[in-house]
C-alpha cells in the first residue's frame, strides 16, 4: 500500500460517520466535565471540638467526672463532593463531637480519641477526604461549680429607635472542671450572653439568648443555659444643626452660563428625625445646591435663588430647614454689549474742547 492510498484510507476513517462521531466526542466531553464538577470541588473547613454528653442503659458514662480540656480544640477538615453541596455548607452549624469514656476510677485521666467522619456534624453530601489532626487528648478532672455574674448581651443591628435590654437573669452557675473554677475571680471573669440582632425593629421584641461559659473554663456548662431577654424599642425624635454646608452650582453640561458665584458660599441645616438617624448623620450626608441655569440679562448681574438640600440615600429625615432659604446667584463677569447688526456705524466720538477754547453749544436747529 503506497502513500496515496494510506491518505485515502486515514480520510474514509474520519469523514465516514462524521456526523455521529462529533455527537459522540460532544457528549463525552460533557459527561467528563458533569462527573468531574460533581466530585471534584474541595473545601477545607475548620471543626470546633465538643463534648456530646450521653448516657448508656441510663447511666452517665462520665458519671464523677469532667472534661477539664481538648487538645487541640478544633480540627481542619478537607470536603470533596459537587459545587453545590461543598459552598452551600453553613460554617457555624458544622462540628465535631466526641464521647470520651473515663476510665473506672481515674478521675484525673487523659484519654486520646481518634476522630473519623461519624463524629462530623452539619453537612450532607459531602466525602470527607482527610481530618488534621485525626486524634485528640481529653484531660479529666474533678467536677466543681461556680456561681458567677451575667454580662449583658451586646445588641448587634440597628432598630428604628432606642434600645434599652432587661434580662431575665443577672448571674447563673457554671459546671466544669475544680482546676479551671478555683482560681476565677468573680469580680472580673463573668458569663457571656449571645448577641441580641435588632436590625430594622421598630417595637419591644422578647428574645432568648444562649448564656456560654467564660473562656477559662471552655468545656464548662452554664446552668441555666439560657435566659430570657426583653427588648424595649423606643422610638425618639431629636433636632441638630449642621453648620457651613457648601452650596453648590448646577448647571447643565454645555450652559452658556457658566460665570455666577452665590453669596453666601454656604448655608446652616436644621435637620428633625429619629433620634438615632440625626445623631448618625456627618457632614457629607447633606449637599446643597442652587439653579444655576439661569441666562445672564443686561442689567441684572444678581438673583436670588432658593437652596435645595439633597440627602445622601439610606438617610431618612422628617424635617429640613434651611438658613438662609434663598442666597445670591452673582455674575462674576458683566454681560457683554449686545452685537451691531451690519450696515450699521458707531458714531465718532466727539473731540475734546481744547485748552482755552470754549465748548461746542448744541441748538435745536443743528
Amino acid at each position: 500500500m503506497n502513500l496515496k492510498d494510506n491518505l485515502s484510507w486515514l480520510k474514509q476513517l474520519f469523514v465516514r460517520n462524521a456526523f455521529w462521531k462529533l455527537t459522540s466526542l460532544v457528549l463525552a466531553t460533557v459527561i467528563y466535565f458533569s462527573i468531574r464538577s460533581e466530585v471534584s470541588h474541595v473545601r477545607e473547613v475548620t471543626f470546633p471540638v465538643e463534648v456530646e454528653q450521653q448516657e448508656e442503659r441510663g447511666v452517665n458514662v462520665m458519671e464523677g467526672a469532667v472534661v477539664e480540656s481538648i487538645e487541640p480544640q478544633a480540627v481542619r477538615v478537607v470536603l470533596r463532593g459537587s459545587y453545590a453541596d461543598v459552598t452551600q455548607l453553613s460554617e457555624k452549624d458544622l462540628r465535631c463531637l466526641i464521647r470520651p469514656r473515663q476510665k473506672h476510677g481515674a478521675l484525673l485521666d487523659t484519654v486520646r480519641m481518634h476522630i473519623r467522619s461519624s463524629n462530623l456534624r452539619g453537612f450532607r453530601g459531602a466525602r470527607v477526604v482527610q481530618i488534621v489532626p485525626n486524634e485528640v487528648n481529653v484531660k479529666f478532672d474533678v467536677p466543681s461549680s461556680r456561681q458567677l455574674d451575667i454580662e449583658p448581651p451586646v445588641v448587634e443591628g440597628r432598630a428604628r429607635g432606642r434600645v434599652e435590654l432587661s434580662c431575665e437573669l443577672t448571674h447563673a452557675v457554671v459546671k466544669g472542671s475544680r482546676r479551671l473554677l478555683s482560681p476565677l475571680d468573680p469580680e472580673k471573669i463573668k458569663i457571656q450572653a449571645e448577641p441580641v440582632n435588632v436590625e430594622g425593629r421598630t417595637q419591644t421584641f422578647s428574645t432568648r439568648v444562649k448564656l456560654l461559659p467564660p473562656g477559662e473554663v471552655p468545656n464548662g456548662k452554664v446552668d441555666p443555659p439560657e435566659m430570657m431577654v426583653n427588648v424595649k424599642v423606643i422610638n425618639e425624635k431629636t433636632t441638630a444643626r449642621i453648620d457651613h454646608v457648601p452650596i453648590e452650582i448646577l448647571r447643565p453640561t454645555g450652559a452658556a452660563t457658566k460665570n455666577w458665584k452665590v453669596s453666601p458660599a454656604w448655608v446652616d441645616v436644621e435637620v428633625s428625625g429619629r433620634a438615632e438617624v440625626v445623631q448618625g448623620i456627618v457632614f457629607g450626608d447633606l449637599l446643597a445646591s442652587v439653579n444655576g441655569d439661569i441666562p445672564v440679562i443686561a442689567g441684572v448681574l444678581t438673583n436670588d435663588v432658593p437652596v435645595t438640600i439633597h440627602v445622601r440615600q439610606g438617610v431618612t429625615v422628617d424635617e429640613l430647614k434651611i438658613f438662609p432659604a434663598t442666597v445670591k446667584l452673582i455674575a462674576e463677569t458683566p454681560p457683554e454689549p449686545p452685537k451691531q447688526e451690519e450696515g450699521e456705524k458707531t458714531p465718532a466720538p466727539e473731540a475734546e474742547p481744547k485748552a482755552g477754547e470754549p465748548a461746542k453749544e448744541l441748538t435745536g436747529g443743528e
